[in-house]
């Protein structure tokens, strides 16, 4: 595993507003996760493309999310400087559950957490 300041910091599934994970770069300096991508227990890289993202700022969080982007912040009371990526995995039904995992892979395949 590569070493990287980008944790998983929060996680749900089953939630009312739809399932989700947080992450947060717990790191100095400036995370550019351009290219960056998730899986579940399946382990692909480039399965869910989560590089929208762009830059986490240290100290910074984002959401990765089911829900529509708009209706998370909604049901969260988020503000628009909370950058979130949806619909995740809801195209191929490949969401994210109880006995699940969450893989995160930079631009370069490599899973980091």
């Amino acid at each position: 595993m590569a070493h990287s300041e980008v944790r998983i910091t929060e996680w749900m599934y089953s939630g009312p507003d739809g399932e989700f994970f947080e992450l947060t770069n717990v790191g100095d300096s400036p995370i550019d996760l351009t290219g960056w991508s998730y899986d579940d227990v399946n382990n692909v890289p480039g399965a869910f493309p989560i590089g929208s993202i762009g830059v986490l700022l240290p100290g910074e969080s984002a959401i990765v999310t089911e829900a529509s982007p708009t209706a998370f912040r909604a049901a969260w009371s988020l503000p628009a400087s909370i950058k979130i990526v949806g619909f995740v995995g809801l195209a191929n039904a490949n969401n994210m559950g109880r006995n699940d995992a969450i893989n995160l892979f930079d631009a370069n395949g490599v899973i980091v957490e």
